[in-house]
């Protein structure tokens, strides 16, 4: 090799390495990740819903009829819980990366199932129905959210 090619190739790799220290975003990045900061007080409301809903399907699985299909439904709720309560609403800034957002997105789905299968035995005018409804929204926007976000990263690459 002569000494112009060992110079680009010394520089060309010294280029790469400083952009992966300076900007962990850039094309030359190994590691792509978005910055999610949620709102304390959004968050504070969504904790104190999920409470409310909580207690509230606790007291109606409680007066009803212990059966098989409520245990079922206490289970499949419970995931959708601790889904909710530690994943989505956390009220610290975190680094997320673009598997965690799949993650996300597949919890998501999988949430939506679960939920769409459990309203079936519910009454269509009772509460729980409605909040299941309304969450079951709320999780499509998050997946919209998701999908947008993926594509803003992978675009910047």
């Amino acid at each position: 090799m002569t000494k112009s090619t060992k110079r680009i190739l010394i520089c060309s790799v010294g280029f790469i390495l400083i952009m992966l220290f300076i900007y962990f975003s850039s094309i030359f990045s190994t590691f792509v990740s978005a910055y999610y900061d949620s709102e304390p007080v959004t968050a504070e409301t969504h904790l104190k819903d999920l409470r409310e809903f909580k207690n509230s399907f606790e007291n109606s699985m409680q007066v009803s009829t212990a059966d098989n299909i409520n245990e079922i439904a206490i289970k499949k709720l419970q995931y959708v819980f601790d889904l909710i309560d530690e994943k989505l609403l956390s009220k610290d800034p975190s680094s997320i990366s673009i598997e965690d957002l799949d993650r996300i997105s597949f919890e998501s789905k999988m949430t939506r199932n679960v939920l769409f299968s459990e309203k079936i035995y519910m009454s269509p005018f009772s509460e729980e129905h409605k909040f299941i409804s309304d969450f079951q929204k709320k999780l499509l926007v998050l997946e919209n959210i998701i999908y947008k976000l993926k594509q803003e990263k992978l675009n910047q690459e």
